[in-house]
């Protein structure tokens, strides 16, 4: 479990997911608190590098698993293919 901040859009979703000044970069929208944890069946899904430190937040988090493959030119499974990482998926929630 990680706590990060995040933008909420209009539908009421999370984005922008990550540290205060990450979100801060991405427009005026207000800045919420939230708690995100690794769930099997989570609504987002993002990265974690195989070289990352076991307790760091995953990057790349995305409300839909299409959105987290255009982050990688050949592919999110190429890249997992190749060692590099594993994604993650994800619940996360106001704290």
């Amino acid at each position: 479990m990680w706590d990060a901040f995040a933008n909420q859009g209009s539908e009421g979703r999370y984005k922008h997911i990550g540290s205060r000044f990450w979100v801060g970069l991405h427009g005026s929208s207000p800045i919420h608190a939230v708690r995100v944890e690794a769930c099997a069946d989570g609504d987002y899904w993002g990265w974690r590098n195989c070289d990352a430190p076991g307790d760091s937040l995953p990057t790349m988090i995305q409300a839909n698993k299409m959105a987290l493959g255009m982050c990688f030119t050949y592919g999110v499974q190429s890249a997992i293919d190749c060692g590099q990482g594993v994604i993650v998926r994800m619940r996360i929630s106001p704290r």
